[in-house]
């Protein structure tokens, strides 16, 4: 699926959420590919889609569960292809959004389980809203930066990567030194292969200070099938990353 023509979404709490967790990265939320039980006072969204990574030249991999609901929710527990299960989290309290925000940022060389994620969150102290989704064996490569630098010529940093292939789409963020959000470009299309962001570039969620070094992620996005252009939010599929750093306007 080409994105070319989606817009930039954003979350109804965080940015962080999807591509920031990270959806997206996201990292962010209309029913999908996941199967919904019939409940006209509660909806959610789930997925569950791997994230990869160089880590010490070795590609790594960690996998990202979520529930984000229309009411708030008191408990979620996912049921992995294996029967085990794990437990959901409020992300930063927010009692809408649950994920394994701890197993998401640790790193294995082990692949997460291929299968069917059943998720079960817990409202209105004991009702039960059921929902699942499919893994599948969708691993991307890690993208290969070209080339990452502050152009003085046109303030802003610029990046070119090799083709990821199978990717449907590209994103592109910033972080500050304390790991906060402070840049998230729209989605790119597939075709992408290289950009540039200075500060009259949407969307800054903070001011960079020249001198500063900042984390700059590209990340590959794969889709589920059936994803849509305007569910595909809820339907990653696989996202690999490379991280640089880069000084905003070094001095001379």
């Amino acid at each position: 699926m080409n994105i070319n023509n989606i817009k930039y979404f954003k979350m109804k709490q965080s940015i962080h959420s999807i591509f920031g967790l990270i959806i997206l990265l996201a990292f962010s939320l209309s029913p999908v590919s996941c199967i919904e039980t019939d409940d006209e006072q509660f909806e959610a969204e789930t997925d569950v889609y791997v994230r990869v990574k160089k880590v010490d030249d070795v590609i790594k991999y960690s996998r990202v569960c979520y529930i984000y609901g229309s009411q708030a929710i008191k408990s979620a527990t996912v049921t992995l292809p294996d029967d085990s299960e794990i437990e959901l989290d409020a992300f930063e309290d927010n009692i809408f959004y649950f994920n394994n925000a701890d197993e998401m940022d640790t790193y294995s060389e082990t692949k997460p389980l291929e299968g069917t994620y059943t998720f079960d969150a817990v409202y209105n102290e004991t009702d039960v809203y059921t929902s699942s989704d499919v893994l599948e064996d969708d691993i991307l490569a890690v993208p290969v930066l070209e080339s990452i630098v502050f152009r003085t010529a046109n303030q802003g940093i610029y990046l070119s990567w090799e083709d990821v292939d199978d990717a449907d789409a590209y994103k592109i963020m910033m972080y500050a030194p304390d790991g906060d959000l402070i840049f998230s470009a729209p989605e790119l299309a597939n075709t992408s292969n290289e950009y540039l962001f200075n500060e009259d570039t949407d969307t800054w969620y903070g001011t960079p200070v020249d001198g500063t070094t900042y984390k700059v992620t590209l990340s590959a996005i794969k889709l589920d099938q059936d994803a849509t252009s305007t569910d595909w939010p809820y339907n990653i599929q696989c996202m690999s990353i490379v991280e640089a750093q880069v000084t905003w306007n070094p001095a001379d």
